[in-house]
């Protein structure tokens, strides 16, 4: 079975800059760097004290989320 190894820092671009809000915001798609047809991959990293600036929703997936080191609050919804 093929595959497709990318590391997320480091092989992606950081568009974090493009979104209204912290300026140290990381954020590194990798939908289309992992060819993924249904689902979708970000890595995301938001300084202590801000928000990620968006939210959106989806018709047909369900959202999983994972965080390695966090401080503050996160919510997740249905």
């Amino acid at each position: 079975m093929p595959f497709t190894l990318r590391n997320l820092k480091e092989d992606l671009e950081d568009v974090g800059s493009r979104f209204d809000g912290a300026p140290d915001l990381e954020f590194r798609l990798a939908t289309e760097a992992l060819e993924l047809e249904q689902s979708g991959l970000s890595y995301q990293r938001v300084p202590p004290g801000y928000r990620f600036p968006y939210g959106h929703t989806h018709e047909k997936q369900a959202r999983r989320g994972s965080a390695r080191r966090r401080r503050g609050p996160a919510r997740l919804v249905d």
